[in-house]
């Protein structure tokens, strides 16, 4: 198979073009041919050697969080899918990842890939959609009815946090830039403030959660707007 990978850390002009021999599935696990690898903020960080305490590495590296490909060899013992099956995968950052052409998952680490998403919408769909779930869902408790806040609605996590809390039946107020203010109430943001010409922190508040995607002064801006007891979520914050 093909496959992107680098031998060490550095700028993109590391990553190398190569062939290597088809993985093959053990026990439990099962041979994907990708059809989509999606790229994410850690795949350069890691690349570029920034989160090596994080994520120690070993070289030769394959770069790729996420992907969405077939199914073509199942490995001893499994049978929770099939040949020929279409699958969202993902990789953790210390394993061979999805910038190739085939990678061996298990059960743990793939799901199907829904009717109505093609493959490179699958592949995208993992990392963003997994990190707002994760956030408002099993971490805030998003609900009908409350008032939540992102911070950062144009981004990918952003925009999916924005889209699944109009699904929940919440109220969604986001900020982002201003050339980007039309894009987010599309998603269905009914309140965009452009933080780049807004103090959101001056026009906002008693809100029920906050999703905060942006950290430093934002942050520390962001606990004025909410309610007494209401519910913050970080993925990147300034230093409690």
């Amino acid at each position: 198979m093909q496959a992107v990978c680098y031998e060490q850390y550095g700028d993109p002009d590391v990553l190398r073009l190569v062939e290597l021999p088809d993985p093959e599935p053990g026990p439990g696990c099962v041979r994907i041919e990708l059809r989509a690898a999606s790229v994410i903020p850690a795949d350069w960080k890691v690349r570029a050697g920034h989160l090596k305490q994080l994520f120690p590495i070993s070289f030769p590296k394959i770069p790729g969080r996420d992907g969405a490909g077939v199914v073509t060899k199942l490995g001893p013992g499994v049978d929770y899918t099939a040949v020929g099956a279409s699958v969202c995968v993902v990789a953790q950052h210390v394993e061979a990842g999805t910038y190739a052409q085939a990678i061996v998952r298990d059960r743990d680490n793939i799901a199907p890939l829904p009717h109505n998403l093609d493959f490179d919408q699958g592949a995208a769909l993992m990392h963003a959609g997994v990190c707002a779930w994760i956030c408002l869902v099993e971490t805030m408790e998003l609900r009908a009815g409350m008032r939540l806040l992102v911070h950062g609605g144009a981004g990918a996590i952003g925009g999916l946090a924005v889209q699944l809390a109009r699904h929940i039946g919440a109220y969604v107020a986001a900020t982002c830039r201003a050339e980007n203010a039309d894009y987010v109430r599309a998603l269905g943001a009914e309140q965009v403030l452009a933080y780049d010409r807004d103090d959101f922190s001056a026009k906002l508040k008693d809100f029920d959660g906050l999703l905060d995607l942006i950290g430093g002064d934002v942050h520390r801006r962001s606990y004025a707007v909410l309610r007494k007891k209401g519910h913050m979520v970080c993925l990147i914050a300034a230093p409690f």
